[in-house]
């Protein structure tokens, strides 16, 4: 039967050919979690050295692990620069948004404070938890950064990207048939409620905003998310 080797992120640079922990959730995760024993292989992988085949050397009850790194599998390659802000949602669908979007391939997140979100908090020590999990599911090298919340104002004012509305009035432009090439995107959802009147102005009065349709139907904030990063991502 083949073996689907376990893939763990890690913060520490993999530059030599030994790498130890000392960390004790890490330890935990690896040898409780993982059920990984000493000899075992895995792979290991930072945005910053690639990904790289290891096996356990050493295992010191929680206090101290050590892996031999054997040889690099992947190279470092650039991703697609795209980010997804969102209006925060309930944590079991926000999770799903989060998974699925860093499985599929996006830069970063932004959570954005609209006048009708009703979550304001973010827990992004536990966002944090969703996105390393799913980047190393997905195989991919790089993960994606969970910016500080900001209003809808800031977003516009700040970032210089493109930012794509996906705005449920509008019925023309359907998102799978524009053309954006390769530019640096930002993908807007906004709040289970819609933008309020002055949001829309704000937004539609706005240069570097470009409206679409995600279709017909109206969907959950999630959906949309997942829907839009796809279409961007396939052109």
């Amino acid at each position: 039967m083949y073996n689907v080797l376990k893939r763990i992120y890690i913060d520490e640079n993999i530059d030599s050919d030994r790498i130890s922990f000392s960390d004790k959730d890490k330890i935990h995760h690896i040898v409780s979690v993982l059920r990984l024993k000493k000899n075992d292989e895995l792979l290991v992988f930072n945005d910053n050295s690639g990904e790289f085949l290891a096996t356990i050397e050493e295992i010191i009850g929680k206090s101290k692990l050590t892996l031999a790194v054997i040889k690099k599998t992947k190279e470092l390659y650039e991703n697609n620069n795209i980010t997804v802000a969102f209006s925060p949602i309930k944590q079991d669908r926000l999770r799903f948004l989060i998974e699925k979007c860093t499985e599929i391939g996006c830069k970063d997140f932004i959570p954005i404070i609209t006048e009708r979100a009703i979550i304001r908090d973010i827990n992004y020590e536990k966002l944090r938890f969703y996105i390393i999990g799913a980047s190393e599911q997905s195989g991919r090298i790089s993960v994606p950064v969970m910016h500080n919340k900001m209003t809808l104002i800031s977003l516009l004012n700040q970032t210089k990207n493109q930012i794509i509305f996906c705005d449920e009035l509008d019925d023309v432009h359907l998102i799978s048939k524009m053309p954006f090439g390769k530019k640096d995107l930002v993908i807007l959802i906004g709040p289970e409620g819609g933008f309020t009147t002055k949001e829309r102005e704000l937004l539609t009065k706005n240069q570097n905003v470009l409206s679409v349709s995600l279709g017909k139907n109206i969907l959950r904030s999630e959906t949309a998310a997942i829907f839009a990063l796809s279409c961007l991502i396939s052109k």
